[in-house]
């Protein structure tokens, strides 16, 4: 969980002078129990209102020791109508993946969306995916999906979940290039159902700006002094370069938060992430973290 890639560490040695935005409004936060290494823990956040919030997730490690740090990764996040007044849930799923006993305490950022009111999943059976597309995706904004479960029934809710995302680089018809969003949503649950589709967006100016990476190739960063302690990340992409008859494809694929203990005592937080070429292109990502 250590290992930087070589050409991150000069990216993020400069990012102390970043001026990220300031924290979102936060939602409701959870603190975990005390939870062993390689355990998992699920929250469930009832009421998730309103419908037009999509949501972020945090973590705010504690109890690491000089010796080890306490680290805490980010396994699933999914949305739930139940049936009984239609209420849709947001469920969280963390993990420690560190070598000692510790926890930590949850935040959920709202999103503000920008998605059209009719964008919808179609019926999915259980276990079935869907693709969806955001197009013309700006240069500057990262995407957050969120979704509103439509079709509970007595017997079992609507369960979908955003199994993956990425972000497009190419050319489009008219010759321009065109930053595209595109995720995955799947069926997670016990009957067919839909879902409305909700885009949260943040926008920064100052992205960190990596070296190429292969197709397939998967890169490590990480953000140092990841203040305030209740600050959400949220991840985008910007392909560096498209060419023609190929486009430059990088999906986000691991996120997780650690506490650590300097050498002079004191507690740091960290953020890390990993991002992978999903495409065909030797390209770069630009990372947009708000």
């Amino acid at each position: 969980m250590r290992v930087l890639r070589y050409f991150v560490v000069a990216v993020l040695a400069g990012t102390a002078a970043l001026a990220l935005p300031a924290p979102a409004h936060a939602a409701p936060s959870w603190t975990s129990p005390l939870i062993a290494p390689g355990v998992s823990h699920t929250f469930t956040w009832n009421n998730a209102n309103p419908l037009n919030i999509a949501y972020e997730v945090g973590l705010n490690p504690q109890l690491a020791t000089p010796e080890a740090p306490c680290e805490f990764e980010i396994m699933r996040v999914w949305y739930v109508q139940q049936y009984q007044g239609l209420e849709r849930q947001l469920k969280v799923t963390i993990k420690n993946i560190g070598a000692i006993f510790c926890y930590t305490v949850v935040w959920l950022r709202e999103m503000p969306t920008i998605a059209p009111a009719n964008w919808y999943t179609p019926v999915l059976k259980p276990g079935e995916i869907s693709t969806h597309t955001w197009n013309n995706a700006g240069l500057t904004s990262s995407h957050i999906p969120g979704l509103v479960p439509m079709g509970a029934t007595s017997s079992a809710p609507c369960q979908l979940e955003v199994i993956s995302r990425w972000d497009v680089l190419h050319y489009d018809e008219a010759g321009g290039v065109e930053r595209e969003f595109k995720f995955k949503v799947a069926n997670v649950g016990a009957i067919s159902c839909m879902g409305a589709i909700l885009l949260g967006s943040s926008s920064i100016n100052l992205p960190w700006i990596a070296n190429m990476m292969a197709p397939g190739e998967v890169g490590t960063f990480a953000r140092n002094n990841a203040n305030p302690l209740d600050k959400v990340y949220a991840i985008g992409i910007k392909p560096s370069h498209t060419q023609s008859g190929f486009s430059c494809e990088f999906g986000v694929q691991r996120r997780w938060y650690l506490q650590r203990i300097n050498l002079d005592g004191t507690p740091e937080r960290e953020f890390w992430f990993t991002v992978k070429n999903v495409g065909n292109l030797l390209c770069g990502p630009n990372i947009l973290l708000t």
